[in-house]
């Protein structure tokens, strides 16, 4: 692995993951329902993809033009598995330990929202109250969940990574 990939592959991975902390920061502290906002999730999906691009193109760059699918498909992988850990470590800590009470109203918030929108959906109310019990013994914020979703945001994104990296990959031409 050479110093360009590792480089921007850790450099943007602790990029990304201080833009998670300060926007969860940020969100905790101005209003827990923003946590249920599903626009600010789509804006970090556009911020994690935008900032994965810029750290491959930064590296094909130092490496002369020129990046393979292996190549790029690292940096990515790095910097999701750093920005995820990391996000990872701090929202574990924020509502497990710091402070577990919003743990649990953003859990409420959440079945909230779920009902509102099962009910927009003309979903019926004995298959929203199952929902609803599903989901009470089931809070996405817990220490276990969060544990289970590091690897499985991993692998979604990975899927993401493998796109990216074969649009952006750049061989050398073999007769030079």
């Amino acid at each position: 692995m050479t110093e360009a990939i590792k480089k921007n592959g850790v450099n943007f991975g602790i990029i990304m993951a201080a833009y998670f902390v300060v926007r969860t920061s940020l969100m905790y502290a101005i209003d827990l329902k923003l946590f249920t906002n599903g626009w600010i999730s789509l804006f970090d999906f556009i911020v994690a993809l935008t900032l994965s691009i810029i750290a491959i193109s930064k590296a094909k760059k130092a490496l002369g033009g020129y990046i393979s699918f292996k190549e790029a498909f690292t940096i990515y992988f790095l910097n999701i598995i750093i920005s995820f850990a990391i996000y990872t470590v701090f929202t574990i800590l924020l509502f497990n330990v710091i402070d577990a009470d919003a743990k649990e109203v953003v859990h409420q918030y959440n079945i909230e929202k779920t009902v509102q929108s099962l009910k927009d959906w003309g979903v019926d109310s004995s298959t929203i109250k199952k929902t609803v019990e599903g989901m009470k013994d089931n809070n996405s914020l817990s220490i276990g969940n969060q544990l289970l979703g590091f690897p499985i945001g991993v692998a979604i994104s990975c899927i993401i990574g493998l796109i990216i990296a074969a649009i952006m990959k750049k061989n050398k031409p073999e007769f030079q």
